[in-house]
């Protein structure tokens, strides 16, 4: 049967169609029709059609739900799928409940939809999330539901807009105003790798060292190299390594969770650092969020903000960060009101160098410095306030036995930044700044022209340094300071300034700088 080429659907449900090759946005229409009967679809293919038609009913019947007994129409617009999709099985069934009038229509003409249904009614995770979640971020959706299994990655994406559920009879009942759907859980501040711990890492890598660096002082940090030389999972570390939060902040990051919709009114205050890891194709509206609706940099107030294939992030994204960064503060305007919001991060960003790494075989870029260089440049807005630039060798090298060096526990290292924090806290008290990092643009910038101005200007005669700006000698000091901390010193002598430099080279290629 053919559908309906005119008039008004009774019901619609926006989804995200995902095949081996595109993806993108549908709206699934549902139709009465008086000239034929049962229960039909248009815009599968005709073996498709049947398997889904018959996964729908029982489902529904499964699940307590009546059978509409009156002949529906159910159609893909704006177009035809070339193959079937499972993962608009949810949508599918809304739709057809909808016009049978068993949920309210208007409730889910702006809900966003993907989920596999099971016979007997269950949500099963979908292929191809990743891109789905994306492309319903760019679709302005006001919400978005997905089975309770694909929650916490469709949360990355999506921000605290998005739900989960188990059964289509739980989500029935949400929209019916019964019950509530499944929300993202409380912020993620552990590793989302379990069972890996720095002992893991070896212990000569020069990722792991920064990493330490970073936790210790707060510094903002740049991770390079190919892929599979393990930047993420280096970056998935971090939170392991930082300290908990003081009591006001622990209440801002609760506060901004709860605005967001993560995080229930009565639900207990954690006082570890939040990690958001947002996807580079998050929109800015969901990074940035709204005056009252905090985004993945509000969700990080306190904690790591983790950009992989940063420089694929647009650069409108990037000036955005520019800011927090500045003063740990984020202006949002939005339905013409105006807002801000404490975002004092810690940014880490993960870059492979060059845009078609991806296809260099065993990682080596051969890609003439011009491409790297302009790919890079993209890193412009946020350079500056890096802080630590590293580049990992690849492929990644594990530890697989005694024969590699292999480093000290989280837990041991966790110590030892905790022991640095604390010092470097008392150095900056009367200065109200926290780490070595925050001290970074005033005070310590104050000090070149004191007790360190004869070993910086000593530095900056070698080849290594030449290219540091009086900026980048407050941060090269504020490096140096941590690393001092770390070491148990008083200050940061000769050795210090030395590894500070060499923490911060001038050139972000990791095609040449090693």
């Amino acid at each position: 049967m053919t559908a309906p080429t005119g008039g008004t659907p009774a019901a619609t449900v926006p989804a995200a169609a995902y095949t081996a090759v595109t993806t993108h946005l549908i709206r699934i229409q549902a139709f009465t029709d008086a000239g034929a009967t049962g229960i039909s679809l248009a815009g599968l293919p005709a073996e498709a059609a049947w398997h889904t038609r018959d996964r729908l009913l029982a489902a529904i019947h499964d699940s307590g739900l009546r059978r509409p007994d009156r002949a529906i129409t159910l159609r893909v617009f704006p177009q035809p799928l070339p193959v079937g999709d499972s993962g608009l099985d949810a949508a599918f069934a809304l739709a057809l409940l909808a016009v049978d009038e068993q949920v309210p229509a208007a409730a889910i003409q702006q809900l966003a939809v993907v989920a596999e249904l099971g016979l007997d009614g269950q949500l099963y995770p979908v292929r191809g999330l990743r891109e789905r979640a994306a492309a319903i971020a760019g679709g302005g959706f006001t919400a978005a539901v997905v089975a309770a299994g694909d929650l916490t990655h469709a949360v990355r994406m999506l921000g605290g807009a998005v739900r989960g559920a188990v059964k289509l009879h739980d989500l029935v009942a949400a929209l019916r105003g019964h019950v509530h759907l499944l929300r993202p859980p409380a912020w993620p501040s552990h590793t989302p790798t379990p069972g890996i711990d720095l002992t893991d890492l070896r212990a000569d890598l020069p990722g792991r060292r920064a990493l330490e660096v970073a936790a210790a002082g707060g510094h903002h940090l740049l991770l390079s190299g190919p892929p599979g030389s393990g930047t993420v999972i280096l970056a998935q570390q971090l939170p392991g390594l930082l300290p908990a939060l003081d009591p006001t902040t622990a209440g801002q990051v609760a506060q901004a969770y709860r605005a967001a919709g993560l995080l229930a009114p009565d639900a207990p205050v954690v006082a570890r650092p939040p990690w958001q890891a947002p996807h580079h194709t998050i929109s800015l509206a969901a990074l940035t969020g709204t005056s009252t609706r905090p985004g993945a940099v509000g969700l990080a107030q306190g904690g790591v903000l983790f950009l992989d294939e940063v420089g694929e992030l647009p650069t409108r994204a990037l000036e955005v960060l520019r800011q927090p960064l500045i003063d740990g503060r984020l202006q949002v305007a939005s339905g013409g009101t105006r807002g801000v919001q404490p975002a004092r991060i810690q940014l880490v960003m993960a870059t492979r160098g060059c845009p078609n790494s991806a296809q260099h075989p065993g990682g080596v870029c051969d890609c003439p410095a011009e491409v790297r260089h302009r790919y890079l440049r993209r890193l412009t807005p946020v350079r500056d306030h890096i802080d630590l630039r590293v580049t990992q060798p690849g492929p990644f090298p594990a530890t697989t036995g005694r024969a590699l060096p292999v480093g000290e526990s989280t837990s041991v290292v966790a110590a030892w930044v905790a022991q640095a924090r604390s010092v470097a806290a008392a150095r900056w008290r009367r200065s109200g700044f926290a780490t070595n990092a925050q001290a970074a643009t005033a005070a310590l910038r104050a000090d070149l022209v004191g007790r360190w101005a004869a070993l910086l200007a000593g530095l900056r005669s070698r080849p290594a340094a030449a290219h540091l700006t009086f900026q980048d000698a407050g941060q090269v000091l504020a490096v140096a300071c941590t690393l001092a901390d770390l070491a148990g010193k008083d200050a940061p002598g000769d050795a210090e300034l030395t590894e500070a430099v060499t923490l911060r080279p001038a050139n972000l290629d990791p095609g040449q700088v090693r």
